[in-house]
């Protein structure tokens, strides 16, 4: 993960992983260059650090989740984005994006 210098580089990853093309305006990530898109902002402090994700679904609509990072620097950045990326990422893959992974994300009808 060395060569992620943002959190912001960091979710064009996982989406272009996802096979999802993507372009940055203003810190949002749109996937597919339309909404929804999502941002990732990095809040260090001493030891630790909040990773604020937002998810704009569309106009007046943004749902927010805040990870905890624990470790120094980038450090701290790398343990909140693997937190987001284990617990949140493919449930709003899925349901933003319709993009599911069976093997992360049991979906119901």
């Amino acid at each position: 993960m060395s060569q992620i210098s943002s959190p912001t580089d960091y979710l064009c990853q996982l989406f272009q992983n996802h096979g999802l093309s993507c372009v940055v305006h203003n810190d949002w990530v749109l996937p597919n260059s339309e909404l929804p898109a999502l941002r990732a902002l990095w809040y260090p402090a001493t030891s630790t650090g909040l990773l604020d994700v937002q998810a704009l679904v569309r106009d007046q609509l943004i749902i927010d989740e805040c990870f905890a990072g624990m470790g120094e620097g980038d450090d701290g950045m790398y343990d909140a984005l693997t937190s987001f990326t284990a617990n949140s990422f493919h449930v709003l893959l899925a349901a933003l994006w319709g993009n599911n992974d069976p093997e992360q994300v049991n979906t119901e009808e």
